[in-house]
């Protein structure tokens, strides 16, 4: 079985994310290039694995197996972080980490995470500003790993620093009550799945808090594994101060419903899917999944919530 996150519950000013779009696509585009350094070197220019700078180590190492392409090994030295490196000054590591991944595994499951918080901090913080902070914390998860094993001479890589961060600063902007929108798909006799809504906090306290306290606890017990926890820590305190700076700012475009729960504010006139509905002329289906909208799906006299399960948006109507 598996959770797929879909998405939030909040209304967004823009459906598309375009920042989101070009970070999935440098990392996309950084990992086929790892693929190919490492098909490439099969199979001749292997190394060892245990030479592979103790590749093993606390870090989010590459997969090495008993050999590795050597041409793969410096290309990971080079660009990944290298806590030791980083402490003689070489800080270029510090910024491309974050664009490099173990394997597929670790880049779908970090893409995934990006894509289900980007469009609504984009939108809420605007596009310039997003990026400066998805790679402001970054570098401080880079950073905190790196100073936690300065002597350290494995090369970390990976974005979920910079994805903590992005979990940190949308618990802080939007709270824990937020539902996030999750397909959840078993197999018991067949393949099943269906939709439910986790809030936020929960999600984000199964996803970042419990697996790395249960790995620092392994960790102290000798149990060590390839990923750098203190980087996930770093990333996500260093999303939630900043966000603390701007929580002001990003309130005033979100208001609280009926139910609670903060949605932003009415789309203006022409900017989104539910422009052209008003108080006098009351939509009739959801502009999104175009599911009946009965009257007890009214909220307030400018607020619609829709009935479909697998949507629940809230639609706003212009004044």
């Amino acid at each position: 079985m598996f959770l797929l996150p879909l998405g939030d519950d909040i209304e967004k000013r823009s459906s598309f994310p375009v920042l989101g779009t070009i970070l999935v696509a440098v990392n996309l585009l950084a990992y086929l290039y790892e693929w190919r350094v490492w098909t490439d070197g099969q199979p001749r220019h292997m190394v060892q694995a245990q030479t592979l700078d103790q590749m093993h180590g606390l870090a989010e190492a590459p997969p090495t197996g008993d050999i590795v392409p050597k041409e793969y090994v410096r290309l990971i030295n080079r660009w990944g972080l290298v806590p030791s490196d980083l402490m003689k000054g070489k800080v270029i590591g510090l910024f491309t980490h974050m664009f490099l991944h173990a394997d597929l595994e670790h880049l779908i499951g970090n893409l995934l995470m990006l894509w289900l918080f980007v469009t609504t901090l984009e939108d809420a913080l605007g596009a310039a500003r997003f990026l400066g902070f998805y790679l402001l914390w970054g570098l401080a998860g880079g950073a905190a790993h790196a100073l936690m094993n300065s002597g350290s001479t494995t090369p970390m890589i990976g974005a979920s620093g910079a994805i903590s961060g992005m979990a940190g600063a949308y618990i802080v902007a939007f709270g824990a009550l937020t539902n996030i929108r999750t397909l959840f798909v078993y197999w018991f006799m067949g393949l099943h799945h269906f939709t439910m809504h986790i809030p936020a906090g929960l999600y984000i306290f199964l996803w970042i808090v419990v697996p790395n306290i249960m790995g620092m606890i392994l960790a102290d017990a000798g149990y060590a594994a390839p990923v750098a926890w203190f980087a996930h820590i770093g990333g996500f305190a260093a999303g939630a101060g900043t966000m603390l700076l701007f929580s002001d700012e990003v309130k005033e475009r979100l208001e609280f419903n009926r139910e609670g729960m903060l949605q932003f504010k009415a789309i203006p006139a022409g900017a989104g899917a539910a422009a052209d509905l008003s108080a006098d002329n009351p939509p009739r289906s959801c502009p999104h999944c175009h599911a009946q909208l009965p009257d007890e799906c009214r909220i307030t006299d400018t607020m619609y919530r829709c009935a479909n399960g697998d949507c629940k948006r809230l639609i706003y109507l212009v004044d």
